[in-house]
């Protein structure tokens, strides 16, 4: 049965991904001078769902074990890391 449908990006930072090379950026069907690179991915079991801009993501956290879909801190001491870029945007300001 399918329940519903769902976008996963290879987890590249965790696979630790390389780029291969790269190609020029083709924009309104004419090739550009920009470039873009070319990646070549290190395995397939790695995969990120973004939870929280997805429509469906109550039936995603529901057919998921509770470990793949808590939330994962950025900073273990939020608070301190908050002081931390108060202190540098505050010196910043003052260099103004």
């Amino acid at each position: 049965d399918i329940w519903f449908r769902f976008s996963a990006q290879h987890d590249c930072r965790l696979a630790n991904c390389q780029p291969t090379g790269s190609r020029a950026v083709i924009q309104e069907r004419e090739i550009t001078f920009q470039t873009i690179s070319l990646l070549a991915h290190a395995d397939d079991d790695h995969f990120i769902v973004n939870m929280a801009a997805l429509h469906n993501s109550t039936l995603l956290r529901r057919a998921l074990p509770r470990a793949l879909t808590v939330p994962q801190p950025l900073y273990t001491d939020r608070k301190a890391h908050h002081f931390e870029v108060a202190v540098r945007l505050r010196m910043s300001q003052a260099e103004k």
